[in-house]
């Protein structure tokens, strides 16, 4: 006789009172977590590996337009992947973001997330929504 045995075959529990939480939602729980905030930074400036940035092309431009448009008009809380021109004392170079949109400041021209992090319009180079697509 298992310990157990009394409780392994009884239903999952769903709650009568909440709403369940969307996949997206708990997906954004587990996002990457960073114990020595700042390391990984300075790594690549101690490194100073500098490469001549991409440009954006007139495609790309008028797509990033078109995305932030739409996430101005309903992105408060999508979870999105941005990348983005780091501005560092040694040059530029492309960093990656991934986080909750709080809020977007068309006004000032950024995209703050809920960790505070702020983006800003003329950084950035490519955006990916990943829990659902826009396009």
């Amino acid at each position: 006789m298992n310990r157990y045995d009394k409780i392994i075959n009884l239903p999952h529990h769903v709650s009568a009172v909440r709403i369940p939480m969307s996949l997206c939602s708990r997906a954004s729980q587990f996002a990457s977590f960073a114990a020595l905030t700042g390391y990984e930074e300075e790594i690549c400036e101690a490194t100073d590996i500098s490469e001549p940035l991409p440009e954006l092309t007139e495609e790309r431009i008028e797509k990033l337009n078109m995305y932030m448009h739409k996430l101005i008009l309903n992105g408060a809380g999508k979870f999105i992947n941005v990348e983005y021109f780091e501005h560092r004392k040694k040059g530029d170079v492309i960093s990656g973001f991934s986080g909750s949109i709080r809020r977007i400041s068309e006004d000032e021209g950024f995209i703050e997330f809920t960790d505070k992090t702020r983006i800003w319009f003329s950084d950035i180079y490519n955006i990916d929504d990943i829990c659902d697509t826009f396009f």
